[in-house]
This record gives structure tokens, sequence and C-alpha cells, in this order.
């Protein structure tokens, strides 16, 4: 006996929780890579303003 009906095909409750849950961490992972990568954009833009500003002024 394998806990199935015969001739019923498809996942079981536990299959489908776990595949639910897989897919939940993968993604809590990627909005934290976005978000990671959200704030490295906004530094480079801050650095390479602050770079323009300094050549700015140095050539002044």
């Amino acid at each position: 006996m394998t806990g199935r009906f015969p001739g019923r095909e498809g996942f079981s409750l536990l299959e489908v929780m776990v595949a639910v849950a897989v897919l939940a961490v993968a993604l809590v992972a990627l909005l934290q890579a976005q978000g990671r990568s959200l704030r490295i954009s906004s530094d480079i833009q801050l650095k390479s303003q602050a770079v323009l500003l300094a050549r700015e002024r140095m050539t002044q």
C-alpha cells in the first residue's frame, strides 16, 4: 500500500507544501539580493557625483 488512492495521479499535500517552502526561500533570497543591488547602485551614484564635483573643483 503506497498511501495513495489507486488510479489517482498527482501531488500529495506534503509535496506541494515542500515545493511552496522551497519557492518561498528562493523568493526571499532574490528579494534580498535585489535590495542589496539597489543600495550598491545608490552608493556608486553618490560616489560618482562626488568624484565629478571634486574634479570640477580641482580644475578651478
